[in-house]
């Protein structure tokens, strides 16, 4: 999350039009992150539930702005934690996950309608595995944090051979050993 929103807020500054996407819906949440629980605009929750096209421009006049980053995101950190509260084994809506089949999802009209509206659209996948690999897929490229451990790097590349055939990177975090 660290490295999304800092990815996002670099772009901005230098000029930018730029979205970050918290891509995980049980994660702890960029809106947590940023302290924009409060940030008027649309969520993930507001948009899975549209169906067909969605107008990018509208898409961007809709979502919550923080210093130059328009965010989208899962809520607000006191409205996430009391849905997960009150259903812990719940999963993600349905329309979250894209059909294996091909079809128009929610999901992706909205990813769609972002890379319309937006010069760099960035998401936070977070650490879930059906959040990532259904995110993967409106990706053009994937950067993969990873602590300096050998056994998180081959989990790392064990995890990327699920995903679709894309540019991939890697980010080592804490000091090499």
């Amino acid at each position: 999350s660290t490295l999304a929103i800092l990815v996002a807020a670099e772009a901005a500054r230098r000029g930018s039009r730029t979205l970050l996407v918290d891509g995980d819906p049980w994660g702890g949440g960029l809106c947590t992150a940023l302290s924009a629980g409060d940030v008027p605009g649309l969520r993930w929750p507001e948009l899975l539930h549209a169906s067909g096209s969605i107008n990018p421009e509208q898409l961007a006049a809709s979502l919550p702005q923080l210093a130059g980053v328009s965010l989208l995101s899962w809520g607000g950190p006191r409205q996430d934690s009391l849905a997960r509260a009150a259903a812990p084994g719940m999963q993600p809506p349905d329309n979250a996950v894209p059909d294996p089949a091909g079809g128009r999802t929610a999901e992706g009209e909205v990813m769609r309608a972002a890379r319309g509206a937006y010069g760099l659209v960035v998401v936070d996948v977070g650490r879930n595995p059906g959040a990532l690999i259904s995110m993967a897929r409106q990706c053009s490229g994937l950067l993969v944090v990873v602590p300096a451990e050998l056994r998180a790097a081959s989990a790392a590349l064990q995890m990327m051979d699920s995903l679709p055939p894309m540019p991939l990177g890697a980010v080592v975090r804490d000091p090499l050993g």
